[in-house]
Formats: C-alpha cells, structure tokens, sequence
C-alpha cells in the first residue's frame, strides 16, 4: 500500500476525551467510545501515527499546514514513548548510533531506478 492509497477513515479512532461529547454536541451522536487496554491501546497509537502521517503527506507544501501536522506526529510519538515507558535519551542515543554506524544517514535521497538524488538537511 502506498501513501496515496491510504485511506485513515477505515482505521479505528483514537481520539482525546473531550471529543465524543463535541460529536454529541455538534452532531447530536451519541460515539460509541471504550477505554483501550495495553494491547489495544498500543496498536491504536501506531494506527493514529500512520493517520498523522498521512495528513503531512496530505498537506503538500503548506508549511503552516505541515507545521500542525507535524505538531500532531510529535504528539502521537510522546504519547507512544510515555507509554512505553521509554527514556528520550535512549532514542537520541539510538539515533545518534545509526548516523555514526551509517554516516550517509545525514544526507536524504530518494532512489529513481538505479539513481539516487540526495538532498543536504
């Protein structure tokens, strides 16, 4: 599946508390809503990573729209490390060891065929 055939409705919602009550009130809608437990919750997460995602894919060049987008990415990541119960400087560490193990992690590219274009950060 490619980012173009995504499509985020079919996945479950994972919303913040507030929002069944704005359906109800908006909508007149009573959602359907429950309480995740560890499994679920997790897999719900990763869902609403891919979801996030999707919309900076979806905001084109709009930087604004990419910032608040991004804002939403960084939300479902801390969620998700908080979660997890992971320490940020294990992934700073983690990430700072794949870019000394593969230096070519400071450039970006994008593979055409046997033709890779790089581009600086």
């Amino acid at each position: 599946m490619t980012l173009t055939d995504f499509d985020p409705s079919k996945l479950p919602k994972l919303v913040r508390d507030n929002i069944p009550d704005i359906i109800l009130f908006n909508e007149g809608v009573k959602a359907e809503t429950r309480v995740l437990d560890g499994d679920e919750y997790l897999k719900a997460l990763k869902n609403k990573l891919i979801e996030e995602v999707f919309e900076v894919f979806q905001a084109q060049d709009d930087i604004t729209k990419i910032q608040e987008e991004l804002a939403d990415v960084y939300e479902v990541i801390e969620t998700m490390v908080k979660f997890l119960k992971i320490e940020n400087k294990n992934i700073q560490g983690l990430k700072s060891a794949k870019r000394i193990k593969d230096p070519r992690r400071k450039q970006r590219g994008i593979r055409y065929s046997n033709r890779t274009v790089c581009f600086r950060i």
